[in-house]
C-alpha cells in the first residue's frame, strides 16, 4: 500500500465541445451490446504534495501478451526465447511460482483461486469455436481440456460452456454505416440447437446440462465480475419464458408471453415488483423483422408498449438505468423512458453511455468516433436527468474484475496518474503514478490489487 494518497477536488464545472459525427455501429444488436466502456471525469487539479510515494508496489520488466489475477497470483502469457509460455508470479514480490510452455494462440481467459483457464480460438467452414484448457493455479499442472466449445461464463466452481460439436454457424457480422437513415430491422437469432454444459473447474466433469431447441434464445444475467453469471433464461418462439438455477441448470419459474414468432433477442428488464426467482418485472422482446422492442409484463405476459429506434444513430436497445426507467443512447445523447408506459421522461445532450449507476444518480460518458476513451462525462439525477456535475480530463481504466471506478490521466509527457473516482462527490483519490503509459493498457483487478500490462512489462498498485 502506498504511504499516502492524494485527494483532488474535481467538482469545477465545464462545458464540453460540440459532438462529432455518429460512429459506425453494428446492426446485429443484442442485449447489453455495449459492455460498460468509456471514460470519466475531472475539472481542476490541485498540486500533489511533495514527497508522497505514488509509485507501484511491484514492477516486472517483462512484456506480456495477456494477464489474469487472483488474490495471490498474477498469471501472464508471454514469449520466452520466441516460444509462448504461461507463468504464475507472486503478487507480493513478482517471484516466479511456475512456468509452462503453451501453444501459439493460447491466452489467459480468466483465473479463479484454483484454476487458470486458457482459451484458444479456431475457425473452419463450420464457424469459430474455442478450446478451453484448465491448469492448476498453484502448480501449473494441466488438469483437463475441452475442444469445440464456446465459453458462456462461470459460476462458483463451474465453467458454463456451449458444446459446438457438429454445429454449423455463420459468424459473419453485418455492419451498417451512417449512410443508412432508417433504423435496421432486427436480425433473426442463429437457428441451431444450443447445448449448454456446466463443467467442474478442477476435473472438467459434466455436473449438469440443458439443451435449448432450435429457434429458442438464451439470455444471461451477469454479475459485475468478469465472466460471472448470476442468471439464465430462455425464450421459445411460442413465447414460453423459462428461468434456470445457475447452480443446477433446473427450471425454476416458467412464464408465457402474449406473443409468438421468430426471436432476435430478449432480456429481462427493470426491477419492477415482479415474481420471486426472476430478475425483474418486465421482458424486452426484440422480434425478428421488426424495428425496436416490445415491452411485456412478466406476470401477465401481455404487451405493455412498443419502443422503436428513431434511426440508424441509435446504438442499441433499451437499458434499465434508474428506478423504473429505461435509457436509450444515440449519437446525440441519452433519453430516459417510463418503464410502465414508454413515455419520454428526460433527455441529456451529448452523454450517451452509462458508466455507473447508484444512489439515485447516473454517471454518463460519451461514446464517439474516437472510441470509448473520450474524456467527457457527467453525473445526472436519475429521476429528472438534471446534470449535477460535469467532468473532463480523466479516462476510465477498463479492467477485468470487481473493483472501484479507476481512472487515469496523462501526466509528465509519457506518464500517467491513476486514481479512484467517487462519482457522488466528484473527487479522485490518486493512488499511483505510472511511467511510459501509452493509451489505455490491459488491466485486471482482484481484492485490493490492480495489475496493468503495457509497453515493457507489467505493474502492480494497491487500490485505496
Amino acid at each position: 500500500m502506498p504511504d499516502a494518497i492524494i485527494e483532488l477536488d474535481l467538482s469545477t464545472p465545464w462545458e464540453p465541445p460540440d459532438p462529432p459525427p455518429s460512429p459506425r455501429r453494428r446492426a446485429y444488436r443484442r442485449w447489453l451490446a455495449f459492455a460498460v466502456v468509456g471514460l470519466v471525469a475531472a475539472g481542476v487539479l490541485g498540486a500533489a504534495a511533495p514527497g508522497r510515494d505514488t509509485g507501484p508496489v511491484l514492477s516486472v520488466d517483462q512484456p506480456v501478451l495477456s494477464i489474469g489475477l487472483s488474490a495471490r497470483r498474477i498469471i501472464v502469457s508471454r514469449y520466452e526465447q520466441a516460444a509462448p509460455v504461461v507463468e504464475a508470479l507472486d503478487v507480493r514480490d513478482g517471484g516466479r511460482l511456475w512456468s509452462r510452455p503453451v501453444s501459439r494462440g493460447q491466452h489467459v481467459g480468466f483465473v479463479t483461486e484454483h484454476v487458470v483457464a486458457l482459451l484458444t480460438e479456431s475457425g473452419d467452414e463450420n464457424g469459430t469455436t474455442q478450446t478451453l484448457t484448465a491448469l492448476d493455479a498453484a502448480t501449473g499442472e494441466r488438469l483437463w481440456e475441452r475442444s469445440r466449445i464456446q465459453v458462456a461464463g462461470r459460476t462458483p466452481g463451474r465453467f458454463l460452456v456451449e458444446d459446438m460439436t457438429g454445429v454449423t454457424r455463420d459468424d459473419r457480422v453485418m455492419t451498417i454505416t451512417d449512410d443508412a437513415q432508417d433504423a435496421p430491422v432486427n436480425a433473426p437469432a442463429e437457428q441451431y440447437e444450443q447445448r449448454y454444459r456446466a463443467l467442474d473447474e478442477r476435473t472438467g466433469a459434466e455436473i449438469w446440462s440443458f439443451d435449448v431447441p432450435e429457434g429458442s434464445v438464451t439470455s444471461f444475467d451477469w454479475e459485475s465480475g468478469y465472466w460471472a453469471i448470476k442468471g439464465i433464461s430462455e425464450l421459445s418462439p411460442a413465447g414460453v419464458l423459462r428461468f434456470r438455477d445457475v447452480t443446477t441448470g433446473a427450471v425454476t419459474v416458467t412464464h408465457r408471453l402474449d406473443w409468438s414468432g421468430t426471436i432476435s433477442g430478449f432480456a429481462v428488464g427493470t426491477a419492477l415488483p415482479g415474481i420471486a426467482g426472476t430478475a425483474g418485472g418486465q421482458v424486452l422482446l426484440y422480434a425478428a423483422g421488426e424495428r425496436g422492442a416490445d415491452v411485456h409484463d412478466l406476470r401477465t405476459g401481455r404487451r405493455l408498449w412498443h419502443w422503436e429506434a428513431k434511426d440508424s444513430r441509435t446504438y442499441h436497445g433499451l437499458f434499465p438505468c434508474a428506478g423504473d426507467l429505461y435509457c436509450v443512447w444515440d449519437s446525440n445523447g441519452t433519453d430516459a423512458l417510463d418503464a410502465h408506459t414508454g413515455q419520454p421522461v428526460w433527455h441529456v445532450d451529448r452523454y450517451n453511455i452509462v458508466l455507473q449507476r447508484g444512489n439515485g444518480t447516473l454517471l454518463l460518458g460519451r461514446w464517439d468516433e474516437k472510441g470509448p476513451f473520450s474524456s467527457i462525462a457527467a453525473t445526472v439525477d436519475g429521476r429528472t436527468g438534471r446534470v449535477l456535475r460535469r467532468y473532463e480530463g480523466w479516462y476510465l481504466l477498463q479492467s477485468q474484475g470487481i473493483g472501484p471506478l479507476v481512472v487515469w490521466r496523462q501526466a509528465d509527457g509519457r506518464g500517467a496518474l491513476l486514481g479512484v473516482l467517487d462519482a457522488r462527490s466528484g473527487r479522485v483519490t490518486v493512488f499511483g503514478r505510472a511511467t511510459d503509459w501509452f493509451g489505455s493498457p490491459a488491466c485486471v483487478a482482484a481484492g485490493d490489487d490492480l495489475v496493468c500490462s503495457g509497453v515493457g512489462g507489467l505493474t502492480v498498485w494497491k487500490l485505496p
